[in-house]
């Protein structure tokens, strides 16, 4: 979304949106990022991760992002886990400290959603009064 308002400002120039808009564009953007890894440390963390799974649940989503769609779902939850039964957890509490990191994986897309949605409502709208 920021990379398609900031084309619309390279091609339309003052008639596009505002530099201000760009700017808190950019600001969602970050936000979104922030949200999506701290749900999922948080969620880890809800369901009995010790900071080891924490660790791990950060280590897999990153990993998790170089391997496709499949590695962002499964890439905390292997993480967290492993980061467990490394730690001399059991597996059962291990797995179910990688449940929560995909738990708070999934509540991180609602706030990415809800910042796109953000996103565009305020392209759009910037767009019609500028224009």
């Amino acid at each position: 979304m920021l990379a398609a308002a900031v084309g619309h400002r390279l091609w339309f120039g003052e008639a596009s949106v505002s530099n201000l808009t760009l700017a808190v564009l950019l600001g969602l953007v970050l936000l979104s990022l922030a949200l999506d890894y701290i749900a999922t440390l948080v969620g880890a963390r809800r369901l009995g991760a010790t900071w080891r799974g924490v660790v791990g649940a950060a280590l897999g989503a990153v990993l998790g992002l170089l391997t496709g769609p499949w590695g962002v779902l499964a890439g905390p939850f292997v993480g967290a886990t492993v980061g467990e039964l490394l730690g001399g957890r059991e597996f059962h509490p291990a797995a179910r400290a990688g449940v929560g990191a995909v738990l708070g994986l999934l509540a991180g897309l609602v706030g990415k959603v809800a910042c796109c949605t953000a996103m565009i409502g305020l392209f759009v709208i910037n767009v019609l009064q500028r224009s």
